[in-house]
């Protein structure tokens, strides 16, 4: 599943991109632990220039509000860790769909339930592992999948990303342009797929880490119209090169209508991806300021 934000924060300095376009060759070349070992250093070491780990200390203490300063910085450095590591993936999506050198990825489901993926549904996500490759799994069962995603604001580094992206061989699909394609794969009886971690400006207001924050009414409006299920899901790391997609208990509509009923399944899906996160917070990449109350008056002197 790709990403529903954008995966550099910042603007890209111009002079960085003849480094950033060295680099992305470079760790094609090299083999993955040491490739690993490169891009864990740049993003640990250099996450102040490309990304913004300051939103990330302010979201992991607005959802983990008990855990201490130090626990909270060793989870933002975990968290640059795995982005390093997930753009080494990114950049290995044909090794690891045609299962050369090692690479794999596997999927596991609810006990008792198989993945046919036959039919209209609905895969949720947040920025979790290494969701960039979950679309391995449907390609490789040849079940169409239309992924939405937002467009990256360096042309260069959308360009990279395309690249690669588009070796999964599922459908991408700009979050601008998403709707109409959204109807019409489920319409086909495909599946669609999208992350929902982050803030929206317009949505549904639900409870998220006990707080109140608005979430997209995109996936629930689908799943009412269509009768389709929204499926919550993550992708792990089990070791270097193995990756794993898991699909969890799906969320079904009961067949009412209506803003309360748009509601109630919002917040179901609000729980999976709360779910999710907790889970995964090591690897749960939060480089945009998830609550408002983040911006305002909570931290208003260390990190501004």
């Amino acid at each position: 599943m790709t990403s529903g934000m954008k995966m550099m924060a910042k603007p890209i300095p111009k002079y960085l991109i003849p480094t950033i376009t060295a680099l992305h060759f470079f760790i094609t070349k090299l083999p993955l632990k040491v490739a690993y070992f490169v891009m864990v250093f740049v993003m640990v070491k250099g996450g102040e220039v490309f990304l913004k780990p300051k939103n990330m200390r302010r979201n992991i203490r607005e959802a983990f509000p008990d855990l201490e300063e130090p626990a909270v910085e060793a989870v933002s450095k975990k968290i640059l860790a795995n982005f390093g590591r997930h753009i080494v993936e990114i950049l290995h999506i044909a090794s690891f769909k045609e299962g050369k050198r090692g690479f794999r990825v596997d999927l596991s489901t609810p006990e008792g339930a198989t993945f046919d993926g036959k039919g209209p549904a609905i895969y949720i996500g947040a920025h979790v592992g290494s969701w960039e490759l979950c679309p391995i799994v449907f390609a490789e069962r040849k079940q169409p999948l239309t992924i939405i995603y937002t467009e990256n604001d360096s042309p260069t580094i959308d360009n990279l990303l395309m690249q690669s992206r588009k070796q999964t061989g599922c459908h991408y699909v700009e979050k601008d342009n998403a709707l109409r394609a959204c109807y019409q794969a489920l319409n086909r009886g495909e599946a669609i797929g999208l992350l929902v971690d982050q803030r929206v400006k317009l949505g549904v207001d639900v409870d998220f880490f006990d707080k109140p924050t608005a979430m997209s009414r995109i996936p629930a409006r689908l799943a009412m119209n269509f009768n389709c299920p929204i499926i919550p899901m993550d992708v792990v790391r089990i070791k270097p090169g193995h990756l794993r997609v898991i699909f969890h208990e799906a969320i079904r509509q009961t067949g009412e209508t209506g803003k309360q009923a748009e509601l109630e399944l919002t917040q179901q899906i609000a729980c999976a991806i709360q779910a999710s996160i907790t889970r995964n917070v090591d690897s749960w990449f939060c480089n945009k300021l998830r609550w408002k109350s983040a911006d305002r008056s909570k931290f208003p002197t260390k990190e501004l």
